[in-house]
């Protein structure tokens, strides 16, 4: 088992956004609340895809006002896991989390995600605990997905798990 000292790490939080200019607002204030309570060295990273929305003004105007935040645009829409590596290739942070820009993750799961981590977890995924807000073909092949992604791995990803970790 891993212990890690008692030091505050530094954090990072990388959101992909793909025409998020509605949410962003609102939504960044929030985890940069649930980030600072947990640290005093954060960052928040936002990683536009590609977006064809106001998210390049809102992004400029919530840069002007909070100092944590880090805006990267990429040159156009290269899908959401190329966005969430981009932001962690940037990423300075000891710990890193994910988040969807769409406010869909609880923030108050963060500091229960942080500690796990702190006793020795290297890598620390939210499991959906229901899909009932998702039809039936899409459960099936989400089920199907993690199937293949932990055939022959030696890491195996819990079902369910999404990109909030």
């Amino acid at each position: 088992m891993i212990f890690r000292s008692n030091r505050t790490p530094s954090l990072s939080c990388v959101i992909p956004a793909f025409n998020e200019a509605r949410n962003l607002g609102a939504l960044i204030p929030q985890i940069l609340g649930t980030l600072c309570a947990l640290s005093d060295q954060v960052e928040l990273l936002v990683v536009d895809d590609g977006s064809r929305d106001d998210t390049t003004d809102v992004m400029k105007a919530l840069c002007a006002t909070h100092r944590e935040l880090v805006y990267l645009k990429l040159s156009r829409n290269f899908g959401k896991e190329p966005a969430l590596t981009a932001g962690i290739d940037a990423c300075r942070g000891e710990v890193v989390f994910l988040m969807d820009a769409d406010g869909q993750h609880p923030m108050a799961l963060l500091p229960e995600m942080l500690k796990k981590w702190k006793e020795g977890s290297d890598v620390v995924y939210a499991v959906r605990k229901t899909r009932d807000d998702q039809s039936g073909l899409q459960v099936s092949l989400t089920g199907l997905f993690y199937k293949l992604v932990n055939l022959g791995n030696r890491v195996k990803i819990p079902a369910n798990a999404g990109d909030f970790g």
